[in-house]
């Protein structure tokens, strides 16, 4: 049952298909987007906050609640269906 391969019949499997980072798209921009907004340094190279800068308020009682403390209420009953005592309901 053993058979002799050559390494050629795994070779398409690893030869690029489409890579693409070559090719010039149809539509193109000649300058990159320019991005919205703008960002800024709150601390030194120091790491300590600049003067101008408002420092964030650490509660050691936050408002976060994890998974464990949330309140996670009981699925509501079924609606529709009404079972008497003594009822079966087959389907």
């Amino acid at each position: 049952m053993s058979l002799n391969f050559s390494a050629e019949q795994y070779q398409d499997s690893y030869l690029p298909k489409r890579l693409s980072q070559w090719e010039i798209p149809k539509k193109f921009s000649q300058t990159p987007r320019s991005r919205e907004g703008y960002t800024f340094s709150v601390c030194d190279k120091s790491g300590r906050y600049l003067p101008n800068v408002e420092k964030p308020v650490f509660k050691e009682w936050s408002s976060f609640v994890g998974t464990w403390g949330k309140d996670f209420s009981k699925p509501g009953a079924v609606k529709g269906v009404e079972v008497k005592p003594g009822m079966w309901i087959c389907k």
